[in-house]
């Protein structure tokens, strides 16, 4: 059982069908929040558009670790989502700290899995911090989401990336740093690629 917290389109469900409505906002505001073992803070669409995810940790926000079980092969990371799977238009998901900590096989994403376009990333914090660690941007056949990320000190070690990727035909999206310290260590990577589409 994986512990999280969901807003999310596809929950409104009747008989089998997928929901169309919009999902809502997500906002958490706190000083610190910490995920791990493969918890999960979501907004997700299926056929209706997904609302935005906004964290908003003032002094910390750590996202680390996998979940717990029997098949290491099995294991999912914790992360921080905003996607969409079907035909709805994925959500933004905007992050505000004063330190983040991605680690453990961690990430935050935002994607566009279906036809929908993906939504973008946006962070503002004084220091982040990438320890095996991923942020990323995806889509399938959309536009590509886009991902910004303003900090003093942006630091990857033991392969870490930020990207933005396009898988099939859609384009995939920007990414936009400012900095006045980036570091990359350790196989650590920042790339803008595309399969069929355009690339970032």
């Amino acid at each position: 059982w994986i512990s999280g917290l969901y807003t999310s389109s596809s929950l409104l469900d009747v008989q089998g069908l997928s929901g169309a409505s919009p999902a809502g906002t997500l906002t958490v505001n706190t000083g610190r929040l910490t995920i791990r073992n493969g918890g999960i803070i979501s907004a997700a669409s299926e056929e209706g558009s997904a609302g935005s995810l906004q964290i908003n940790a003032t002094e910390l926000l750590e996202i680390t670790g996998v979940s717990n079980t029997t098949m290491p092969e099995l294991a999912k990371g914790s992360s921080l989502l905003a996607n969409s799977v079907g035909a709805g238009q994925a959500g933004d998901l905007l992050i505000q700290t004063d330190k983040l900590i991605v680690s453990d096989r961690a990430f935050i994403t935002v994607s566009g899995e279906g036809t929908g376009n993906a939504g973008n990333l946006q962070i503002s914090a004084n220091s982040i911090h990438l320890n095996h660690g991923r942020l990323s941007a995806t889509t399938a056949s959309g536009k590509g989401g886009n991902i910004f990320l303003n900090s003093q000190t942006l630091q990857l070690r033991e392969n870490s990336n930020i990207s933005t990727e396009a898988r099939g035909i859609g384009d995939g999206g920007n990414i936009t740093i400012n900095s006045q310290i980036i570091t990359a260590l350790t196989n650590s990577d920042i790339t803008a690629n595309a399969s069929q589409g355009f690339g970032g």
